[in-house]
């Protein structure tokens, strides 16, 4: 395995659909790439150390008496709460799976070991609003550890279809570091084999097309994660937990 301190992030159009810094009405939004609510502000009204430590604990208190927790400690509490899902892979399973490049090259999942890969599905759209998923993508990109390599699946539908070469070369604007697929689907039959592999290992049969997905999987490839919660603080809570220490 070749163990470098890169980071390999590959991006599915429909990703761009659930994470997005740009205020807007839903109603008018059919993709974002953030979530657009602020993240709720909880505060504990005991003792901040001692909630901490009734949490923490191996049978912790926020799940052997969740009533009386709710009311004296509910931020410690939720900060136990998973805000993704994880599944352990076989790692030969994983390199052996074959994405599609927009110019019709072979991208061999193998090519990624060593790497943290971020899988992510982005609409693929040429009505003027590619410019917001593509700036939202960038923002993306500062909130994760520098050294990233970006693999994009343009997600389509009978809403969204257009040029996929102008899409991809808008996307990949001359950096070397970000690669861009066929468009594909994200549910259904004409899925990618890729993409489905990831929903399938935790748990997923089908997701909102009307939302992003991000996948992370691990350098050894023995170990994907899903993001539930797509706020700016929770990638950059998960940056801290878990991409930081895949860094080699």
């Amino acid at each position: 395995m070749k163990l470098r301190s890169n980071f390999m992030l590959l991006a599915s159009s429909t990703l761009f659909g659930s994470f997005s810094f740009v205020q807007c009405e839903e109603e008018n939004v059919s993709f974002s790439l953030f979530n657009h609510s602020k993240e709720p502000v909880y505060k504990n009204s005991f003792d901040e150390k001692m909630c901490r430590d009734m949490a923490n604990e191996k049978e912790s208190k926020c799940v052997t008496q969740p009533d009386v927790m709710e009311k004296i400690c509910k931020k410690s509490c939720m900060d136990k709460i998973p805000y993704y899902s994880t599944a352990n892979v076989d790692e030969d399973e994983v390199f052996e799976l074959e994405a599609t490049s927009w110019n019709g090259k072979k991208i061999i999942f193998d090519q990624f070991d060593g790497f943290v890969t971020a899988v992510i599905n982005l609409p693929l759209v040429c009505d003027g609003s590619e410019t917001e998923v593509i700036q939202d993508f960038h923002k993306l990109t500062r909130l994760l550890p520098s050294s990233l390599q970006y693999l994009i699946f343009p997600f389509v539908s009978e809403e969204n279809s257009c040029d996929n070469m102008a899409f991809a070369k808008q996307i990949i604007n001359d950096h070397k570091n970000i690669h861009v697929t066929k468009p594909t689907k994200v549910n259904g039959e004409e899925t990618a084999a890729l993409f489905y592999y990831l929903k399938d290992a935790v748990g997923r049969k089908e997701i909102d097309e009307r939302k992003g997905t991000v996948f992370f999987v691990s350098p050894a490839g023995n170990r994907i994660d899903m993001l539930e919660d797509k706020t700016v603080a929770k990638f950059k809570r998960y940056a801290n937990e878990n991409l930081k220490s895949w860094e080699l």
